[in-house]
């Protein structure tokens, strides 16, 4: 920690009461106490708030179903889609596309 040149922090007093407090709370110089608090900030803003990518909302079994219908649309350009009642028909590529389109807000095609 290098503090060969002093900073200066301006807050309004309603603040510096309530930090002169926790830093005396904590047994600790306000000086140290406002640079932990600000070392500890620059840590929580540099750390991502969560990972990567889109969380799943899926489970796995029906990741791996949309996954492999997926794969059946573009391998034969059609798939399959099941009624609540159990039964299946075949959807071509186009009408999916389409139906994607429209409820994307979209113009016909």
């Amino acid at each position: 920690m290098d503090r060969a040149r002093p900073r200066s922090l301006y807050l309004s007093p309603e603040i510096w009461e309530a930090g002169r407090k926790r830093a005396k709370k904590h047994r600790m110089k306000i000086s140290r106490f406002g640079w932990l608090c600000c070392e500890r900030a620059a840590r929580e803003a540099a750390a991502p708030a969560q990972p990567a990518g889109h969380a799943l909302v899926l489970p796995a079994g029906d990741q791996q179903c949309l996954d492999a219908g997926a794969q059946r649309l573009a391998r034969f350009g059609e798939g399959a889609v099941s009624a609540a009642d159990g039964r299946e028909t075949a959807v071509l590529q186009q009408e999916v596309l389409r139906f994607l389109r429209l409820s994307a807000g979209g113009e016909d095609a």
